[in-house]
């Protein structure tokens, strides 16, 4: 396996089961929230994945560029096919990534405050997928959702 396959491998770990939990949700909980001031269901899972892309973009052109408003899904079924639609994208991105693309430096001072290679940003990508994927575990079982997915895929 290729070390970019190693990367691409890691993170979809982790997306396909946002999207096996975006699937246990129902319409009714799409503007969900556990508390007044944490984000929307919706837009949780909108910013897990755009933020996944912003990584993405920036390795295909070398420098960290600011999020635009994200897209604002009114439905739970709208929600999940731009996740979908973002993954396939960010996927087949990915593919086209190689070694060189890996140790190339990225410039992130604008937004983090450094800049790195490309392999440090792409485990930054997934360190921050688990994070909120993990938040996407509480928000689903507060939903009254009893049957959740392992935290991973063991398998692709």
């Amino acid at each position: 396996m290729s070390k970019v396959d190693h990367y691409i491998q890691g993170w979809l770990r982790h997306r396909l089961v946002l999207l096996d939990l975006l699937d246990k949700v129902s319409e009714e909980y799409v503007a969900f929230q556990p508390t007044e001031t944490s984000m929307p269901l919706a837009r949780l899972a909108v910013h897990i994945a755009t933020s996944g892309d912003m990584f993405v973009q920036a390795l295909k052109t070398g420098k960290f560029v600011r999020l635009e408003a994200p897209p604002k899904p009114e439905t739970m079924e709208e929600t999940r096919a731009l996740v979908r639609a973002i993954t396939d994208r960010n996927r087949a991105e990915m593919a086209e990534f190689s070694d060189q693309t890996l140790e190339k430096i990225i410039i992130g001072k604008e937004i983090f405050g450094f800049d790195a290679p490309g392999s440090v940003w792409l485990g930054s990508m997934r360190e921050h997928e688990i994070h909120h994927k993990g938040q996407m575990f509480v928000y689903v079982r507060m939903t009254g959702v009893t049957e959740l997915p392992f935290f991973m895929k063991t398998d692709l």
